[in-house]
């Protein structure tokens, strides 16, 4: 949980970094899936278009590397 925590903290260099270093592959998927909704909710409450972009592109990245479908 400390990942998740870390991950709440929407300082985008820890986002990066977590998944970067792959520590999001200790998560379960609903671990994961509540990452994925809290950077939606992130992603429609910014009003910064580059921060948008990378928000889309980490969540982008969670689903398409730790979502099995």
């Amino acid at each position: 949980m400390k990942v998740v925590n870390r991950f709440e903290s929407k300082y985008i260099p820890v986002m990066k970094f977590l998944l970067n270093e792959d520590y999001l592959k200790y998560l379960d998927t609903n671990e994961l899936q509540y990452l994925i909704d809290t950077l939606d909710i992130l992603i429609q409450k910014t009003n910064d278009i580059k921060k948008s972009q990378i928000l889309q592109k980490v969540k982008n990245k969670i689903k398409n590397t730790y979502i099995q479908l």
